[in-house]
């Protein structure tokens, strides 16, 4: 079949040398985790998971109202517990292993959606080394936010290849690790909304609504389930519901999106409305300089910008003001694809500056999903 594949390789110093800095960045990166011993809610966890039978454990698939609905996650942190033991160093490994693997998987549905190889390494290198990992990989009851990053991924993966029973179970699974497979739901409708919908028009989301409609059943069956069971959500956090409240949060998450190092935060703090302007204009500035605009582009920039909104304003409604790192994990995906499209746009710029050619149009290119990255139907 019709395969793209990845050749590793250097092909010159200079490429030797950006691959021995990855390289060590990623060691710089990933290595003092792995050191990290139980904190916190980590001890609570493994006392839960020692003292409970594998019956008990399983008996959490059917929601209840005083505990967070999470059964798949206290499953996989059972067998870490009577596995590793009180050794920190298996439950890390396993997080790490998650973590790429949901880089691998982000690169490759890049390369599918934008048709460019850098740009999926962009990816890759950008999520895999965002701080929004530092929480997952350090503290081990974040378990859940790293088995939700390659869940979410494969089901987007699965319904690219045209397996949309696979994508089904892994979206049904994936509402069994945290609360935030309700986001990969969503980014399944928008998937098929921008890329199965035909050109925008009238009938765009008409025909949309047949293959989207097992996951929106989904996704509302979840909600209905947990809702009739008790609250959805366990912990006692005020809403943000008024409109004052939505705004300041939602500034608050793009400031923490684009402006990350922890000694800007009291200035983010004291002048937020400012730094939300000036987060929008690298954003915006970053779009046309690498050209994204481009009708070649526009519907992976509108697919990514809608992941980085979307997935912020689900935690933004739901657990505001309650912010820690992870929360920007799979908002950082999104983050991630945008800034693989701008490098994409640049890319094609580039190419075809050299060979003095026009950048083809859209529908110049052969179908959205012809020359999958990871294989052709």
């Amino acid at each position: 079949g019709n395969r793209l594949t990845f050749d590793l390789r250097p092909r010159s110093a200079v490429q030797a040398g950006l691959v021995l800095l990855l390289g060590v960045l990623f060691v710089i990166v990933f290595v003092p985790p792995l050191r990290a011993r139980f904190v916190s809610d980590s001890f609570v966890l493994f006392e839960d998971a020692r003292r409970q039978t594998l019956v008990d454990v399983l008996a959490g698939y059917l929601p209840a109202p005083d505990r967070w609905y999470r059964p798949t996650t206290d499953l996989v942190f059972w067998l870490e517990a009577h596995v590793f033991g009180d050794e920190p160093i298996g439950y890390h490994l396993l997080t790490l292993a998650c973590h790429l693997v949901s880089a691998v998987l982000l690169a490759g549905l890049t390369v599918h959606l934008t048709k460019r190889r850098a740009a999926g390494v962009v990816a890759f290198v950008v999520f895999a080394l965002l701080p929004a990992a530092h929480e997952p990989l350090w503290d081990i009851a974040d378990l859940h936010t790293a088995l939700s990053g390659p869940l979410l991924l494969a089901t987007l993966v699965a319904y690219a290849r045209d397996h949309r029973r696979l994508a089904l179970a892994a979206a049904l699974v994936a509402l069994t690790v945290d609360e935030a497979g309700l986001v990969g739901i969503g980014l399944i409708c928008l998937y098929i909304l921008l890329f199965d919908g035909g050109p925008f028009d009238r009938g765009s989301i008409r025909r949309a609504l047949l293959p989207g409609a097992p996951f929106l059943a989904l996704g509302i069956g979840y909600v209905a389930i947990r809702v009739l069971a008790g609250p959805i959500f366990s912990e006692g956090i005020e809403p943000c519901r008024s409109p004052l409240c939505l705004a300041v949060a939602g500034e608050e998450y793009v400031n923490r999106i684009v402006v990350r190092p922890d000694g800007l935060l009291h200035l983010i703090w004291l002048k937020r409305p400012q730094f939300a302007v000036l987060s929008v204009a690298i954003l915006l500035v970053a779009l046309l300089a690498g050209r994204a605009w481009r009708p070649l582009l526009l519907r992976p920039v509108f697919f990514a910008t809608g992941w980085i909104l979307g997935a912020s304003a689900f935690f933004v409604v739901t657990l505001w003001s309650y912010v820690p790192d992870r929360f920007f994990y799979i908002p950082d995906m999104g983050l991630s694809l945008l800034l693989g499209t701008i490098v994409a746009g640049a890319s094609l710029e580039w190419a075809h500056a050299g060979r003095g050619q026009r950048t083809p149009s859209w529908g110049a290119l052969p179908s959205c999903r012809c020359g999958l990255p990871w294989g052709s139907r």
